[in-house]
């Protein structure tokens, strides 16, 4: 984490964004605004929402929401358009929440929370679709995600999710995500199957705030904003178009890496040691999902 480093202008313009935008029209269907950082932080975010929607673009962004908003500033985020928001609620106390939203106010999340749950009510809308995340961890007391659950479920969100949070050794220390950096050999490859060990260089992409287009958030997250380290980005979409990169030798090669895992002929790629497609070292696991919708919870 020391070694990463992040400026003041350590971020997308709303012309740049527009420009890439424009190149995804008719040919994407969702914009996700974030990456390893809050998008609420970014002065310009309702431009951006607003640009996306007049694409026909969804937009979904997660948040830790911990912000001392008026509700003007919610009343705005709703009407740009916003599709999807993903609020972290990580535990249902203060003391709890705050072991892993470090600085964190809960109450600040909450009142944030209930104000957008309003505003949409109020306007009679459907969306932004409201969803509320809780990573469990093993510091949480008994009943810790049951209680976070009666709590935004009374507000009237939309949907909840429990995921396990996974970034703790194994005496429950937690640790950050961005010290999972690749290291040493990589294992050996998972066997080929009939659909691809991966889907992201299939279907999505990450383009990061200067440009640099690497093909997924879940791996290499250590090296992305430390200087010197090596991002194995695919190109940069201010200087290449996004449809050469999506298309060129470096994204066909991961295509083929995801779907032949043993196949190595390509060299050094970004996917290499992911143990979706060998068998890890240190990386971790894939989390473990536990997803309800709101009609299917009774809320006490």
């Amino acid at each position: 984490m020391d070694a990463q480093v992040f400026g003041k202008n350590s971020r997308m313009s709303v012309d740049q964004f527009a420009a890439i935008v424009e190149q995804l029209k008719g040919r994407v269907l969702a914009v996700s605004l974030f990456y390893y950082g809050d998008p609420l932080i970014h002065p310009d975010l309702d431009k951006m929402i607003r640009i996306a929607r007049a694409a026909k673009l969804a937009v979904h962004i997660t948040t830790h929401f911990s912000y001392p908003f008026q509700a003007e500033r919610i009343r705005r985020l709703v009407d740009a358009g916003l599709s999807h928001i993903t609020v972290a609620v990580d535990g249902a106390s203060q003391e709890t929440y705050g072991v892993t939203r470090v600085r964190g106010r809960l109450d600040l999340v909450l009142n944030n929370l209930k104000m957008l749950v309003d505003y949409k009510r109020e306007r009679g809308l459907s969306l932004p679709y409201v969803e509320v995340q809780h990573l469990e961890f093993p510091h949480h007391p008994p009943g810790e995600k049951e209680a976070v659950r009666r709590i935004v479920m009374a507000m009237g969100v939309d949907h909840w999710k429990c995921s396990t949070g996974l970034r703790y050794d194994s005496s429950g220390d937690l640790y950050n995500v961005v010290d999972d950096v690749p290291a040493g050999p990589e294992g050996e490859p998972l066997p080929s199957r009939p659909l691809p060990r991966c889907h992201w260089p299939y279907s999505s992409a990450v383009i990061k705030f200067d440009g640099e287009v690497i093909p997924c958030c879940l791996w290499r997250v250590g090296q992305q904003y430390a200087p010197g380290e090596a991002t194995r980005a695919l190109g940069n979409v201010f200087e290449t178009p996004l449809a050469e990169i999506w298309n060129g030798s470096g994204y066909r090669a991961l295509r083929r890496r995801v779907s032949h895992p043993a196949d190595r002929r390509d060299g050094e790629t970004f996917c290499d040691g992911c143990p979706k497609l060998c068998h890890p070292g240190t990386a971790p696991r894939a989390p473990d999902i536990v997803s309800v919708a709101a009609d299917e919870i009774p809320v006490a």
